[in-house]
Protein backbone atom coordinates (compact mmCIF):
# COMPACT_ATOMS: atom_id res chain seq x y z
CA UNK A 1 0.00 0.00 0.00
CA UNK A 2 1.13 3.44 -0.67
CA UNK A 3 4.11 4.99 -2.62
CA UNK A 4 6.39 2.63 -0.64
CA UNK A 5 4.67 -0.34 -1.24
CA UNK A 6 4.07 -1.69 2.40
CA UNK A 7 2.44 -4.20 3.67
CA UNK A 8 -0.50 -4.06 6.37
CA UNK A 9 -1.64 -7.27 8.25
CA UNK A 10 -4.44 -7.72 10.92
CA UNK A 11 -3.28 -8.22 14.17
CA UNK A 12 -5.81 -10.22 14.99
CA UNK A 13 -4.91 -12.75 12.08
CA UNK A 14 -1.51 -12.34 12.96
CA UNK A 15 -2.12 -12.61 16.52
CA UNK A 16 -3.92 -16.61 15.81
CA UNK A 17 -0.69 -17.29 12.99
CA UNK A 18 1.91 -16.84 15.95
CA UNK A 19 -0.78 -18.78 18.51
CA UNK A 20 -1.56 -21.84 15.89
CA UNK A 21 2.87 -22.28 15.49
CA UNK A 22 4.31 -22.10 19.40
CA UNK A 23 5.52 -25.37 20.61
CA UNK A 24 6.10 -25.85 24.67
CA UNK A 25 8.33 -28.75 24.07
CA UNK A 26 11.41 -27.29 21.02
CA UNK A 27 13.88 -30.26 20.51
CA UNK A 28 17.42 -28.34 21.75
CA UNK A 29 19.37 -30.82 19.32
CA UNK A 30 17.10 -30.43 16.46
CA UNK A 31 15.40 -26.80 16.98
CA UNK A 32 12.66 -26.31 14.31
CA UNK A 33 11.56 -22.67 13.51
CA UNK A 34 8.11 -21.94 15.15
CA UNK A 35 5.68 -18.67 14.87
CA UNK A 36 6.54 -16.13 12.31
CA UNK A 37 9.66 -17.77 10.91
CA UNK A 38 7.63 -21.12 10.05
CA UNK A 39 6.26 -19.72 7.40
CA UNK A 40 9.29 -19.50 5.58
CA UNK A 41 11.01 -22.45 6.72
CA UNK A 42 9.61 -25.34 4.15
CA UNK A 43 11.16 -23.14 1.19
CA UNK A 44 14.65 -22.71 2.65
CA UNK A 45 16.39 -24.97 1.29
CA UNK A 46 15.86 -22.94 -2.32
CA UNK A 47 16.59 -19.83 -0.89
CA UNK A 48 20.23 -17.83 -1.53
CA UNK A 49 19.30 -15.36 0.53
CA UNK A 50 16.29 -14.59 3.46
CA UNK A 51 15.81 -11.33 4.93
CA UNK A 52 13.54 -11.66 8.10
CA UNK A 53 11.79 -8.70 10.41
CA UNK A 54 10.19 -10.05 13.38
CA UNK A 55 8.23 -7.49 15.68
CA UNK A 56 7.58 -8.18 19.27
CA UNK A 57 5.47 -6.19 21.84
CA UNK A 58 7.65 -6.78 24.95
CA UNK A 59 11.24 -7.29 25.44
CA UNK A 60 10.91 -10.57 27.52
CA UNK A 61 9.79 -12.06 24.09
CA UNK A 62 12.72 -11.16 22.19
CA UNK A 63 14.86 -13.94 23.10
CA UNK A 64 12.19 -16.59 22.14
CA UNK A 65 11.45 -14.72 18.44
CA UNK A 66 15.26 -14.79 17.78
CA UNK A 67 16.35 -18.39 19.44
CA UNK A 68 15.35 -20.96 17.04
CA UNK A 69 17.42 -19.28 14.11
CA UNK A 70 20.12 -18.84 16.74
CA UNK A 71 19.67 -22.57 17.89
CA UNK A 72 19.40 -23.80 14.01
CA UNK A 73 22.36 -22.54 13.16
CA UNK A 74 24.60 -22.92 16.61
CA UNK A 75 23.89 -26.72 15.81
CA UNK A 76 24.78 -26.97 12.23
CA UNK A 77 28.09 -25.09 13.11
CA UNK A 78 26.80 -22.36 11.27
CA UNK A 79 28.19 -18.43 13.12
CA UNK A 80 26.01 -15.84 14.54
CA UNK A 81 26.29 -12.24 14.18
CA UNK A 82 24.17 -10.23 16.80
CA UNK A 83 24.25 -6.59 17.17
CA UNK A 84 22.51 -5.79 20.40
CA UNK A 85 20.89 -2.51 21.45
CA UNK A 86 18.00 -3.16 24.47
CA UNK A 87 19.65 -6.16 25.40
CA UNK A 88 23.00 -6.16 26.89
CA UNK A 89 26.07 -8.31 26.31
CA UNK A 90 25.48 -9.56 29.89
CA UNK A 91 22.03 -10.74 28.52
CA UNK A 92 22.35 -12.61 25.38
CA UNK A 93 25.67 -14.49 27.43
CA UNK A 94 23.05 -15.28 30.24
CA UNK A 95 20.46 -16.08 27.74
CA UNK A 96 23.45 -18.72 25.98
CA UNK A 97 24.19 -19.88 29.44
CA UNK A 98 20.66 -20.61 30.00
CA UNK A 99 20.53 -23.34 27.23
CA UNK A 100 22.74 -25.38 28.58
CA UNK A 101 26.08 -23.38 26.47
CA UNK A 102 29.14 -22.18 27.37
CA UNK A 103 28.45 -18.71 26.31
CA UNK A 104 32.85 -17.59 26.15
CA UNK A 105 33.54 -21.19 24.05
CA UNK A 106 30.76 -20.18 21.66
CA UNK A 107 32.40 -16.61 21.29
CA UNK A 108 35.75 -18.30 21.22
CA UNK A 109 34.41 -21.09 18.45
CA UNK A 110 33.12 -17.78 16.60
CA UNK A 111 29.74 -19.37 16.23
CA UNK A 112 28.24 -16.07 17.99
CA UNK A 113 29.43 -12.63 17.45
CA UNK A 114 28.32 -10.03 19.66
CA UNK A 115 28.31 -6.08 18.53
CA UNK A 116 26.42 -2.95 20.54
CA UNK A 117 24.29 -1.17 17.98
CA UNK A 118 26.59 1.95 18.80
CA UNK A 119 29.26 0.35 17.20
CA UNK A 120 27.29 -0.79 13.99
CA UNK A 121 23.46 0.79 13.42
CA UNK A 122 23.98 3.87 15.60
CA UNK A 123 28.33 4.90 14.69
CA UNK A 124 28.51 8.25 15.51
CA UNK A 125 24.93 8.39 17.16
CA UNK A 126 23.82 8.33 13.83
CA UNK A 127 21.91 5.73 11.24
CA UNK A 128 23.71 5.97 7.83
CA UNK A 129 22.27 3.00 5.06
CA UNK A 130 25.98 3.61 3.33
CA UNK A 131 27.63 2.64 6.47
CA UNK A 132 25.30 -0.39 7.43
CA UNK A 133 25.50 -2.24 4.06
CA UNK A 134 29.37 -1.42 4.41
CA UNK A 135 29.41 -2.78 7.64
CA UNK A 136 27.02 -6.09 7.07
CA UNK A 137 29.10 -6.50 3.67
CA UNK A 138 32.38 -6.46 5.64
CA UNK A 139 30.66 -9.06 8.18
CA UNK A 140 29.67 -11.62 5.31
CA UNK A 141 33.46 -10.82 3.58
CA UNK A 142 35.05 -12.00 7.10
CA UNK A 143 33.56 -14.89 7.25
CA UNK A 144 33.70 -16.70 4.25
CA UNK A 145 37.59 -15.88 4.84
CA UNK A 146 36.81 -18.04 8.19
CA UNK A 147 35.16 -20.88 5.50
CA UNK A 148 31.67 -19.88 7.02
CA UNK A 149 29.43 -18.85 3.53
CA UNK A 150 26.24 -19.56 5.45
CA UNK A 151 25.85 -17.69 8.73
CA UNK A 152 23.07 -15.60 10.25
CA UNK A 153 23.08 -12.00 10.80
CA UNK A 154 20.62 -10.52 13.61
CA UNK A 155 20.05 -7.07 14.67
CA UNK A 156 17.78 -5.31 17.46
CA UNK A 157 16.21 -1.94 15.82
CA UNK A 158 14.40 -0.55 18.82
CA UNK A 159 16.60 2.61 18.63
CA UNK A 160 14.56 3.21 15.42
CA UNK A 161 11.76 4.51 17.31
CA UNK A 162 14.31 7.07 19.15
CA UNK A 163 14.40 9.53 16.24
CA UNK A 164 17.90 9.24 16.03
CA UNK A 165 19.46 11.22 12.99
CA UNK A 166 19.10 9.45 9.78
CA UNK A 167 16.14 6.71 10.86
CA UNK A 168 14.04 7.95 8.15
CA UNK A 169 16.38 6.52 5.79
CA UNK A 170 15.03 2.66 6.96
CA UNK A 171 13.24 1.75 4.02
CA UNK A 172 16.91 2.88 1.90
CA UNK A 173 18.90 0.65 3.79
CA UNK A 174 16.39 -2.33 3.60
CA UNK A 175 15.96 -2.25 0.02
CA UNK A 176 19.93 -1.71 0.00
CA UNK A 177 20.55 -5.13 2.59
CA UNK A 178 18.03 -7.13 -0.31
CA UNK A 179 20.56 -6.02 -2.71
CA UNK A 180 23.73 -7.15 -0.63
CA UNK A 181 22.34 -10.40 0.19
CA UNK A 182 21.46 -11.13 -3.67
CA UNK A 183 25.08 -9.63 -4.38
CA UNK A 184 26.52 -12.40 -2.20
CA UNK A 185 24.29 -15.79 -2.65
CA UNK A 186 25.98 -17.91 -0.13
CA UNK A 187 23.22 -19.42 2.14
CA UNK A 188 23.37 -16.65 4.87
CA UNK A 189 19.85 -15.48 6.61
CA UNK A 190 19.23 -11.95 7.87
CA UNK A 191 16.52 -11.67 10.91
CA UNK A 192 15.48 -8.27 12.17
CA UNK A 193 13.68 -8.07 15.19
CA UNK A 194 11.52 -4.82 16.00
CA UNK A 195 10.26 -3.78 19.42
CA UNK A 196 7.82 -1.51 19.17
CA UNK A 197 7.16 0.63 22.85
CA UNK A 198 10.93 -0.20 23.86
CA UNK A 199 13.46 2.50 24.98
CA UNK A 200 16.40 3.43 22.98
CA UNK A 201 18.88 1.38 23.23
CA UNK A 202 17.10 -3.82 19.37
CA UNK A 203 16.76 -5.17 14.46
Amino acid sequence: MGPRNERRFDPDVLDSFVASGVSDTPDLRAPTISGLSGAMKESEADLAARHICLFVGRHEVRWEAFRPFFLKHFYAGKPTIYIHSASTRKEMMDRVRDEGLDPHEVIRRGLLTLIPAHDAYLKNATFTPEFMVAFMRLQIIRKRADNHPSHLLCGEMDWFFTNAPGVDSMHEYETALNDLLVEHPQRRSYASTISPGLPASMS
